[in-house]
């Protein structure tokens, strides 16, 4: 073994600072890459976010017409004017002693 100098080691400590630094630096620089840019990193995260407000809208809009409809399903099963009118309109349907006119292009 060979007897260093104290230049030669302070040297060294500094050639292994700038090396844990490069490194350092080169991990740093992954992760972050790795945050941004990754299969679940934050621009990912957004667009998932973004669809995610987009779905729920849908959903509302969705749950909105379902409600729509199932109160005109009760209405039809239930309210006598209504069955009256769509038999009236769908059907041509009227009652007895009134006239119907019919008018063709």
């Amino acid at each position: 073994m060979r007897n260093r100098t104290k230049g030669e080691v302070e040297q060294r400590q500094v050639h292994l600072k700038r090396l844990f630094c490069a490194i350092a630096l080169v991990v740093n620089a992954y992760l972050l890459l790795s945050l941004l840019f990754g299969e679940m990193g934050l621009l990912k995260f957004i667009k998932m976010k973004q669809t995610y407000a987009q779905i729920r809208m849908e959903n509302n809009g969705l749950q909105e017409e379902n409600e729509k409809l199932t109160r005109r399903i009760e209405m039809l099963k239930t309210d006598p004017d209504m069955i009256e009118q769509i038999a009236r309109d769908r059907l041509g349907l009227a009652k007895e002693g009134e006239l119907v006119y019919e008018f063709y292009d």
